[in-house]
């Protein structure tokens, strides 16, 4: 007797990968329409640490690890050639990546269920998405709405000593709601 919920590891695989990869491109386009400016520049920050990696490697592993860890391993952003500088920047480091793909499979593996407890594990996963998203805007920070754009974005910049309690806020937060989800699942009365 087989449920109708059931899903296939590699059908899982295949629509978490999907759903990671979309949620990378909606992030994206929604701040090139936000912004104004089309994505134009595509960087891999993390390859100019290889060569310093490796030597690092041979020493003292653990510190290799802990120092790509902290950097971007993909960033997208519209470059503007004529001042020299990025107008706006979306960076995703290891940790980012990981909390995009978790987002991904909870996501996934409750697809199948209805669309209030979807709602819940989608909302959730946003929430931890957001709690650790670095984007970076130059417009936004010379206006004067960089207050809200910052707190909207820049949860993430370092040296921002608001941004821990509010990334902590909205990753307990997300968690909080993806647990409500998962309960929503399994409770008998929601069952399809």
């Amino acid at each position: 007797m087989t449920s109708r919920r059931y899903v296939a590891p590699r059908s899982l695989f295949t629509t978490s990968l999907v759903i990671f990869l979309g949620a990378l491109v909606i992030e994206t386009l929604l701040l090139a329409i936000l912004n104004r400016e089309i994505v134009n520049n595509l960087l891999f920050p993390i390859s100019q640490y290889v060569p310093m990696f490796s030597v690092i490697w041979k020493d003292n592993p653990w510190a290799a690890l802990q120092i790509l860890a902290d950097k971007s391993v993909l960033a997208v952003g519209h470059y503007d050639s004529l001042s020299g500088l990025y107008l706006w920047t979306l960076e995703f480091d290891a940790l980012s990546l990981l909390l995009h793909l978790l987002g991904a499979i909870v996501i996934a593996k409750l697809i199948a269920r209805p669309l209030h407890i979807l709602g819940w594990a989608v909302a959730g996963a946003a929430l931890v998405v957001l709690s650790h998203t670095y984007v970076t805007v130059m417009a936004h920070c010379a206006g004067p709405t960089w207050a809200g754009f910052v707190a909207l974005y820049g949860l993430g910049v370092e040296k921002f000593p608001v941004n821990s309690t509010w990334q902590w806020l909205f990753f307990a937060t997300g968690v909080a709601l993806v647990v409500i989800a998962r309960r929503l699942a399994v409770s008998p009365a929601t069952r399809m």
